[in-house]
């Protein structure tokens, strides 16, 4: 029997980022879907599924063993919000962060568009800066 999910929310974090499905970002998400805050402050918009494809590969390459948890979820017709936590430990580059192999634990928000089941349209609030804070050499380790 499929396992079944609270919300789509919950399904994308745990299949896309939990459990590794690429196939799921293409089950989940429209073809030309926009996922705004991904890219850090300022960065331009990461569009579709070859956009989206390459930030996951990137962050579980800097993060082999990151996990999402999911904290809250309020849906509204076809708009989701959710609130969520994310740790692991850095073991691969990341453009301008130290290589430092700390771990990190940091939340983040997002706010999806959401047409015939798949993610239109995402806007993300990620704590970057706690990320930056966590790996630097000169912090204490997160617990």
């Amino acid at each position: 029997m499929p396992e079944q999910y609270e919300t789509l929310l919950h399904e994308w974090f745990d299949k896309v980022w939990n459990k590794r499905d690429r196939a799921a970002i293409r089950e989940m998400m429209s073809e030309d879907c926009i996922n705004h805050g991904l890219s850090g402050p300022g960065g331009d918009p990461v569009r579709g599924f070859d956009g989206f494809e390459q930030f996951h590969s990137a962050f579980l390459n800097a993060f082999p063993e990151l996990h999402i948890e999911v904290d809250d979820v309020i849906a509204d017709g076809d708009k989701l919000a959710g609130r969520y936590t994310v740790t692991g430990m850095k073991d691969g580059p990341i453009p301008g962060m130290p290589e430092t192999n700390k771990k990190v634990r940091l939340t983040g928000v997002g706010l999806a568009n959401v047409r015939d089941g798949k993610f239109v349209e995402v806007w993300n609030v990620v704590d970057f800066p706690k990320m930056a804070y966590d790996l630097d050499e000169n912090t204490p380790d997160v617990e």
